[in-house]
């Protein structure tokens, strides 16, 4: 993944401004702190700008998120459950508070077609160079692919709209997951420990200076964040239509137009598959655990992360989180924590109404040369 070091500029500001309240031990609403952070790496890797979110919190790119998120969600579940509809979806049909964003988008492009000489490695300009040709006047690919007779992948529209979808995937979405797994952490000191002597190792290992490579080695913190998805899915349910004719499932007729519905959450908290579900435990998800559990018993993004970029940039995007908090801080529980979470649950979305922890300061913090 090219763009780690795009993703450890924000992250590691955003551990830096954090260093003031770990001090005196402030309570911290982290979904506020890590839903900036998330934006301020979207600008960054999918658009290409420096937003300066973790800065200014009212700035013009946090509010028009804010808003495109708020304003709609049945949009948002629809590309987080099927990302593959955002191939089909026209700009057009977009809904309006996603314009701001199309149109960053389709500067960006305008700007970087001209310029043949820039070599910024973020999503957008992979994408372009993959796909686009580099005619600033050619706003489709209609016209090249009747010349050549290959038909690319990605149209300049699509290009524009996996932009936006990474708004999408990486914003709440990996704010709360990063959140559940914090609080997770803080109420479970014995889990912490480990995976910070698992960060400690990698990051001595590479200096400080994590790589794709040194982030995918952390097999724990893997576990962890499977195992906070499976606790907390980004997703409750999601659906799917029968096109078959007709299939039969263990002595059930399913009609073709019949549509099935596929209960995440109830899934994930089945103590059929999961022992004392409520309970959070990363070995379920060890190599030799996973082995044993049929893997349609974990379904986080319904579809599945592999089936979407936004979400594997995601998931690294946490990783990367993690990894670099707790190189530095200790996650702790406060009298304003809430024991248990409360949730709101908005058109199929998991969203915590909060979650407030405190930073201990690590007195204990590798030395690296």
């Amino acid at each position: 993944m090219q763009m780690v070091h795009l993703i450890e500029e924000c992250v590691q500001q955003s551990v830096d401004s954090l260093e003031d309240k770990a001090d005196v031990e402030e309570p911290i609403e982290f979904t506020r702190i890590f839903a900036v952070l998330a934006l301020d790496v979207i600008a960054s890797c999918a658009f290409g700008m420096k937003s300066d979110c973790i800065k200014n919190q009212e700035s013009e790119f946090v509010l028009r998120a804010q808003k495109a998120f708020r304003a709609n969600p049945k949009i948002i579940y629809l590309m987080l459950t099927l990302p593959i509809l955002i191939k089909f979806i026209p700009l057009s049909w977009m809904p309006n508070p996603f314009k701001y964003f199309q149109d960053i988008a389709d500067q960006t492009i305008d700007m970087r077609l001209k310029n043949k000489d820039f070599t910024r490695r973020d999503l957008l300009q992979i994408m372009l160079e993959a796909e686009l040709p580099r005619d600033e006047n050619n706003k489709s690919d209609e016209t090249e692919s009747q010349q050549t007779g290959i038909k690319k992948t990605l149209t300049r529209e699509v290009v524009i709209a996996q932009t936006v979808l990474f708004i999408l995937a990486g914003y709440e979405t990996t704010a709360n997951t990063v959140s559940y797994l914090a609080y997770e952490l803080a109420s479970n000191q014995d889990i912490q420990e480990k995976l910070i002597r698992e960060v400690d190792d990698v990051m001595a290992d590479c200096k400080g200076k994590l790589t794709y490579e040194a982030v995918s080695s952390m097999q724990y913190l893997d576990m962890a964040i499977s195992e906070t998805l499976r606790k907390y899915p980004p997703v409750v349910r999601t659906d799917r239509v029968c096109d078959e004719d007709e299939y039969n499932l263990n002595g059930i007729a399913i009609k073709k137009g019949m549509m099935i519905v596929f209960p995440i959450y109830a899934i994930h908290h089945n103590p059929e598959f999961y022992s004392n579900p409520q309970t959070f435990d990363p070995e379920r998800f060890s190599v030799g655990n996973k082995a044993k559990r049929n893997p349609f018993t974990y379904l986080p993004f319904g579809a599945g992360p592999r089936n979407c970029m936004a979400m594997r940039f995601a998931l690294l995007e946490v990783k990367l989180v993690v990894a670099h908090m707790l190189s530095k801080y200790r996650f702790q529980t406060c009298p304003e924590t809430q024991f248990p979470l409360l949730f709101n649950v908005v058109q199929g979305l998991l969203q915590p109404q909060s979650v407030k922890l405190t930073l201990q300061k690590r007195i204990d913090q590798p030395h690296i040369d």
